[in-house]
């Protein structure tokens, strides 16, 4: 090795060919780090065979996470397979890789490979060792783990016998089975088996050409997994690459599985002809090489957020990586970058200034910026989220540096799909789409929102006029036309990214919010913050007061400020709650919630000229044009603003909650801070520190008579990314109202007796990784209950398993 890199130089590609396991796995290991080398049998046979994993999931309109995988073999070839399997489902999913090890089972010569056995195993089977009892022969293992695609490189022909085969297509519709070992006479079964013993149900491909199988009068084209190689040095050549790595072997496997035509799926096929091998060849080789350039070496690697370290590459990683006097020789752990950065945020003194120099750090080093927010989340919360949000909501197109999502305008109308495609990541779980029509209480803002903005024009003048505005520069689109539009939107949704992609609404105006929800939500998995995210932690709030006043929800009389999507989700999941505590009927339910729009209280004369979301809280009253009126009126014992407009929490009505109620719960929901309809301090001094109270904006802790009282956060900070995971690891095919209710209960039972103290009811944001853990937990137990769940078996551990999803900030190492 030392003497073909002194003759030849630092890029020539050594390729490691038929070398015994012991060797190979130790040469790969100990020359990958220092010289360019591939071994065809390991990476090579592992890039060809994902290839046509993902290729076959097309006809089986599943991803790869949803299938659970048996090996025949476990040497070079398959636990490399095996790897690059589970590398491919851990950057598609997010889940840490040693969970999706977990769906992988190997068999060698002595049976499923088991965590009893591990001491006794080589080193490269050892992360293939799960729990499970021990099984000796391959049809056990088939039986007891019921795998949904079976590959054989085992060496050894004719193990994937009859029965073997039967069990196969007992537990699949369309069983995967791939037999890779060679010469043909090695395969562990014939194609003709294959397919004759499942009925023609079977995918099959092999490492040798079978031909065309005639069954039942048709034809079947098994394929073979070849091709790789070739193309995979050519585009390490053309790049001048200095190393290989993961995900340039991805790289190959998503380029050779998406030259497999819609006809040569039609044939059962999951590799495209070799006939075309060349115009194949030059296509892996553009991938590779596209990839080799994009992981970066030296200049490159330090210019890619997702990558990039500063500081902290070590000398070691600097010298393999071509970085030596590219940085200053000081190496400064993640730690120190975190403490440095934050040391120069606290010198802005404009929240708005901080909110774009953590942009700034998100586009230059995308772990440092996460770290610093979940270690720091109380502090640079109201940063990235409201209030601060609203203004660069605002001013968004001045202050736009880089893309980080995608904007689908309707110039992009009948291509839609072609637009989703561009994104580069493919294992996409959950889309946040706006059309800025409502952001906040801020009004229309039009195209200044991400990740997915849906662009139908703007009827804020402001903008339309505004030089700077980067979105569409027309009149919104309404009626058909917007309807055609997100329908298509919708579908290019679920055919691009399947069946259990979350599509969460955001900040869509109360026309539109209520018609979506509506449409989609027994077709798709859908979710909108703004009704159902906003209801759920609202009721968390609501529920933990219960604790302090020594009640329950079905005692109170709920009056509330604002009538559009939040008022009235949150009212229909307080009624849906108490129905399900007490067993009376939601009807009777909700006429004990009432609602004040902008006319006045909502009363059964008015129910003929309402918005259908309103009709169902309109009781019978006489009419009252203001909310002072209708306290009196009803006298509520909890009070709720979701109107949007600031300051309307008068002193007047705020001593009035205070005369009818001991502790009056008063909950101030409008964002951003100057929309609340109170402040912490009015609530509390217009109450003389009797109310319970919380803000949908942050407010700093209040002093009141020698008592420090610390104001609530009802921010759905608590609520969407907890659901979210929680219908993402439990392979959700639905979002179900008794969900919501799941993660109030959740977010409620994380409020301890030391926050009640203090008058709080939502636990600290210092422990949101924690809650949201518990929040995915409740949800996906009851995804589970309700039969929605499609990833099974159900985790032992919903907790554990919700924690081991989460993403990690920390730095990676680089070889």
């Amino acid at each position: 090795m030392c003497a073909v890199k002194q003759n030849y130089g630092e890029k020539v590609l050594v390729q490691f060919e038929g070398f015994a396991n012991h060797h190979a796995f130790e040469l790969l290991s100990k020359y990958c780090s220092s010289h360019l080398v591939l071994n065809d049998d390991i990476q090579g046979t592992a890039s060809m065979v994902l290839a046509g994993l993902i290729a076959a999931q097309k006809v089986l309109g599943k991803s790869l996470a949803d299938h659970t995988f048996l090996f025949l073999g476990a040497g070079e070839a398959g636990t490399r397979i095996a790897e690059l399997i589970a590398l491919k489902i851990s950057k598609e999913t997010g889940t840490p890789i040693d969970e999706t090890r977990k769906k992988i089972w190997l068999v060698d010569s002595k049976g499923l490979i088991v965590s009893s056995h591990k001491e006794s195993l080589q080193h490269f089977k050892q992360p293939w060792a799960h729990d499970h009892e021990p099984v000796n022969e391959l049809l056990g293992a088939v039986n007891a783990i019921k795998p949904t695609v079976l590959i054989g490189t085992s060496g050894v022909g004719k193990t994937f016998t009859k029965e073997v085969v039967e069990a196969m297509a007992t537990f699949n519709e369309t069983p995967l089975i791939l037999a890779l070992s060679n010469p043909t006479s090695q395969a562990e079964c014939t194609a003709e088996q294959a397919y004759t013993w499942t009925q023609g149900r079977a995918i099959f491909a092999s490492g040798s050409p079978f031909d065309p199988v005639e069954y039942e009068g048709k034809t079947f084209f098994p394929g073979q997994v070849r091709f790789v190689v070739y193309s995979l040095g050519l585009g390490l050549i053309m790049s001048v690459a200095i190393r290989v790595r993961d995900d340039v072997l991805l790289a190959a496997s998503e380029a050779l599985a998406s030259q497999v035509t819609e006809e040569n799926f039609a044939d059962r096929l999951i590799y495209p002809p070799f006939t075309n091998i060349r115009k194949i060849s030059a296509n892996i080789a553009a991938s590779v090489g596209t990839k080799t350039y994009e992981f970066g070496y030296g200049y490159t690697l330090m210019r890619d957020p997702r990558y990039n370290k500063g500081l902290a590459f070590t000398d070691k990683e600097r010298d393999a990586h071509y970085l030596t006097g590219l940085l200053p020789p000081v190496i400064l752990s993640q730690d120190v970058q975190e403490k440095k950065m934050m040391h120069n945020l606290r010198q802005y003194t404009v929240p708005l200034h901080r909110y774009v120099a953590l942009m700034d750090l998100q586009e230059r080093n995308e772990r440092l910026f996460y770290k610093l927010l979940i270690d720091n989340v109380e502090e640079l919360l109201p940063v990235v989220y409201t209030p601060t949000v609203g203004e660069a909501c605002q001013k968004y197109g001045s202050i736009f540096r880089r893309p980080q999502g995608l904007y689908i305008s309707l110039k992009e109308k009948g291509k839609i799909l072609e637009v989703l495609k561009n994104w580069p990541q493919r294992g996409i779980q959950v889309i946040v789409v706006t059309d800025g029509e409502r952001i906040l209480g801020l009004g229309d803002l039009g195209c200044q929102c991400l990740p997915i903005t849906i662009d139908v024009g703007t009827n804020n003048e402001k903008l339309l006029n505004d030089e700077f505005y980067i979105g569409l520069k027309q009149k919104r689109a309404t009626g058909e036309e917007y309807a055609e539009f997100l329908h298509e939107f919708m579908c290019a949704v679920k055919q691009n990214y399947g069946e259990k992609v979350l599509v969460q609404f955001e900040d869509f105006a109360n026309h539109h919010a209520f018609e979506l929800l509506s449409k989609y939500c027994s077709s798709h998995l859908v979710f909108n913050d703004d009704i159902q995210g906003t209801a759920s932690v609202v009721l968390a709030g609501l529920i933990a007061a219960q604790k302090v006043l020594g009640k329950s929800l079905s005692d109170h009389t709920f009056l509330f400020l604002g009538a559009g999507e939040a008022g009235t989700g949150i009212a229909e999941l307080i009624a849906l709650k108490i129905s399900k505590e007490t067993g009376t009927p939601i009807d009777e339910i909700r006429k004990k919630i009432w609602l004040v729009d902008s006319k006045g209280l909502i009363v059964s004369s008015r129910k003929e000229s309402l918005q259908h979301f309103k009709q169902p809280w309109a009781h019978d009253h006489e009419p009252v044009k203001e909310l002072l009126g209708a306290v009196n009126a009803i006298k509520p014992t909890v009070l709720i603003g979701t109107s949007g407009v600031g300051k309307t929490f008068t002193k007047e009505v705020v001593e009035a909650m205070a005369t009818f109620n001991e502790k009056p719960l008063i909950l101030a929901l409008s964002n951003p801070t100057s929309q609340a309809e109170c402040t912490a301090k009015e609530a509390y001094t217009w109450t003389e520190g009797r109310a319970i109270f919380a803000s949908g904006s942050p407010f700093a802790p209040v002093e009141y008579e020698g008592k420090t009282f610390f104001p609530g956060q009802a921010n759905n900070c608590y609520i969407f990314p907890g659901l979210g995971l929680g219908l993402i690891m439990s392979g959700a095919i639905r979002v179900r109202d008794d969900m919501l209710l799941a993660a109030s209960e959740a977010l409620a039972s994380q409020v301890t007796e030391e926050n009640f103290a203090d008058g709080l009811i939502y636990p600290p944001f210092t422990n949101i990784r924690k809650i949201s853990a518990n929040i995915a937990a409740s949800v996906g137990a009851k995804t589970y209950e309700l039969g929605l769940a499609s990833n099974l078996p159900r985790p032992k551990d919903l907790v554990k398993m919700a924690e081991s999803c989460m993403y990690s900030p920390v730095y990676r190492n680089f070889r």
